[in-house]
């Protein structure tokens, strides 16, 4: 058994509150985080130095950014990745957390299963939205291609799953699901840090080999809006959308 996290954001608040939650879990033997453990949020320093004791950390395009400058980023993005790399700069333990960003994998196989932060097909960048069934079918048949059986991902913020057969069904109505069972499945777990289905409690699966479940829970919201507010470098609108899940 196994929870998988993403898309953290330097949301300290939510990662304690799903890191507690987890802990109350039985049989929980590791966690997997899919990337996106910095950006956006205001605390990017602590919640890297939570994310070295998971069993599994891969980099999403926040870490990217961090370590290769925040190209094709808006200017909100922008700002907040050039302010953590100032933060990380002034710890005394800077060179770990770079060493450790750095060595964040692109992808993690476990048998037939599959884990990248955003598509199997470009790990780090391409966005796989709930539309892209109807608007885009090339591209989720060929998307499914790069999955043997069953793949997680994040990026977006928002929970779901897709299968081979060209269906997608929200989280709320999958709640849990057998797997394996001849179709191909790609899940987005949700967001810890930064949700965007209009549910602001932070969002994960965990996962036994044969079944998926998704879990919601209720942190201080408004302690992380604060302090996104108390910081010049972060936009306000990155406090704001928290407290209504968007």
């Amino acid at each position: 058994m196994r929870a998988i996290i993403s898309d953290i954001h330097g949301n300290l608040e939510a990662l304690r509150r799903v890191l507690d939650y987890i802990g109350r879990l039985k049989g929980i033997e590791a966690i997997y985080c899919i990337g996106d453990v910095i950006g956006y949020g205001p605390q990017p320093v602590e919640c890297l130095r939570l994310s070295k004791e998971f069993r599994i950390n891969l980099i999403g395009n926040h870490e990217e950014a961090l370590l290769s400058g925040p190209h094709l980023f808006n200017k909100m993005a922008e700002n907040a990745i050039k302010w953590t790399q100032e933060q990380v700069d002034l710890c005394t333990d800077a060179e770990d957390l770079w060493e450790f960003v750095e060595k964040m994998a692109y992808y993690h196989v476990d048998g037939p299963d599959l884990y990248v932060h955003a598509s199997p097909r470009d790990c780090c960048i391409e966005y796989i939205n709930p539309r892209d069934i109807r608007d885009q079918p090339d591209k989720i048949q060929d998307i499914f291609t790069y999955v043997q059986s069953l793949c997680f991902v994040g990026h977006t913020h928002l929970p779901g799953i897709f299968t081979s057969a060209m269906n997608y069904v929200d989280h709320a109505k999958a709640g849990r699901f057998k797997v394996h069972n001849g179709v191909k499945h790609i899940v987005n777990i949700g967001s810890v840090g930064q949700p965007r289905d209009g549910d602001p409690r932070a969002c994960f699966v965990t996962y036994d080999g044969n079944e998926v479940v998704y879990h919601r829970v209720e942190y201080d919201v408004k302690k992380t809006a604060e302090r996104i507010y108390h910081t010049p470098m972060l936009d306000r609108v990155l406090g704001d959308r928290l407290l209504v899940g968007k």
